[in-house]
């Protein structure tokens, strides 16, 4: 789903907006993503809003092709979700707008598009596929008595394999008997502390 966050916050006792400032949602949801997909199947429109953060949440294909493509330019991320996610994304691609945007678009454009970082990182799922994933796969396949989380397996495929590709460095994850990184528990716990942002009605309760 996709949401359209405004910086006014407002108060409001509606049903989502009273679960959400109360935490009730977390009665019989683990994560808010969860309780927000909740919402969204129940809406006739797959599309919710929850007033105290203005912000409009929506699984509608037609909103959100309007919203990505269309009229792209229309919805800027905005200045609450840079700041939310600034100590962890900085000022990329990926946490900011306008020219700044566009500027840092044509630059991953050229770089990704190119023939070089196409087989770099072709190489680099391959060799995660063949020396890693696949022995490990194989290895409980073998034992009928054995249980592989598939989730975690392919959380840990995905992070070797971008680590690699985007940082330069091997964080060793998907090997037997599956090691704890410190580059990843610090990306999670980093992770965790943005969205626990998102979650705070108020700045002040950073």
């Amino acid at each position: 789903f996709h949401i359209i966050s405004h910086q006014k916050l407002r108060y409001c006792n509606c049903e989502f907006c009273h679960a959400y400032l109360t935490s009730s949602w977390r009665t019989n949801f683990v994560n808010l993503s969860d309780w927000y997909a909740h919402l969204l199947r129940l809406s006739p429109t797959s599309t919710i809003k929850v007033h105290v953060l203005n912000n409009v949440i929506t699984a509608n294909p037609e909103n959100v092709e309007h919203m990505l493509k269309t009229r792209f330019h229309n919805y800027p991320k905005g200045k609450q979700f840079s700041v939310i996610l600034g100590d962890l994304l900085g000022r990329g691609i990926f946490n900011s707008d306008g020219d700044t945007w566009r500027f840092q678009r044509k630059l991953a454009s050229l770089e990704l598009g190119s023939v070089s970082v196409r087989v770099f990182a072709h190489e680099i799922v391959k060799t995660e596929i063949e020396t890693r994933l696949f022995p490990v796969l194989t290895s409980f396949s073998s034992d009928s008595g054995s249980v592989l989380d598939l989730q975690d397996v392919f959380r840990r495929f995905a992070f070797d394999t971008i680590s690699k590709l985007s940082f330069g460095f091997d964080p060793d994850c998907l090997q037997v008997p599956f090691p704890t990184s410190e580059f990843a528990v610090a990306f999670d716990t980093a992770s965790l502390l943005s969205a626990k942002r998102a979650l705070a009605p108020f700045p002040l309760l950073w």
